[in-house]
């Protein structure tokens, strides 16, 4: 599914990526990069070298490095010991990365897969142009759910897996003059035993509000649609 905001196709990474994020280098002493962490609230940073990609390292790579190594060092023992041991002893070296076209979809599954919070954009030749974190991606599918956009009602069809349920579905709704502001589809899973079921899709649509949507849901429910 692609939507489009004032002409611009918004299912891409680079649409929602951070650009120029706050980078680290494999040398940045790790109590620099333990203010860095206090100061910007930023839990993870790139790692770059000579522009390009080489590494990342988040706020659990430094919490699992501090305590293990410093446990019985005083204050000015351990503040040494941060001082003197570089990023590159704690980073992630060849990080996952995703390029600025890639779909929102397949990163939110990269993120998923690879137990990752977040992934360095890059081009071809591996130079950070963005930083895509959840937030960032949550706040995409706000958007295609409809759910940045103010007002709105959603109505949730169970429909017959077939070609034309959309399309039967949609004609219904121009009789009303319904103004659709975003429609997602998925599977449906059977309640009783949770497994998929194939026969069946869910189809949420949440309408303007100024559709008439008690009407639209007494129309649609006297025709057979099941709605939850």
């Amino acid at each position: 599914m692609t939507i489009l905001k004032g002409g611009i196709f918004i299912m891409k990474v680079k649409y929602w990526m951070i650009e120029n994020p706050i980078t680290v280098t494999p040398e940045t002493p790790i109590f620099d990069l333990r203010k860095m962490f206090k100061e910007k609230a930023i839990r993870r940073f790139p790692v770059v070298e000579n522009k390009k990609v080489v590494g990342i390292v988040t706020l659990t790579d430094y919490l699992r490095f501090a305590p293990s190594q410093a446990t019985t060092l005083s204050i000015h023992e351990l503040e040494y010991l941060l001082i003197n041991e570089k990023v590159k002893k704690i980073m992630t070296k060849k990080p996952h990365k995703i390029y600025p076209d890639t779909s929102i979809e397949l990163a939110a599954k990269m993120m998923r897969d690879y137990h990752v919070g977040g992934l360095p954009v890059v081009e071809k030749d591996d130079t950070l142009v963005g930083f895509l974190t959840e937030s960032k991606l949550f706040d995409a599918f706000m958007e295609v759910m409809g759910m940045r956009e103010k007002g709105g009602d959603r109505i949730t069809f169970v429909l017959e897996n077939k070609p034309s349920m959309l399309a039967d579905l949609l004609n219904e709704l121009r009789s009303f003059n319904a103004k659709i502001i975003s429609i997602v589809t998925t599977r449906a899973i059977n309640p009783e035993t949770k497994e998929i079921d194939s026969t069946k899709r869910i189809v949420s649509i949440v309408l303007d509000t100024t559709t008439n949507l008690e009407e639209v849901i007494k129309s649609l429910k006297e025709k057979g649609y099941y709605i939850e």
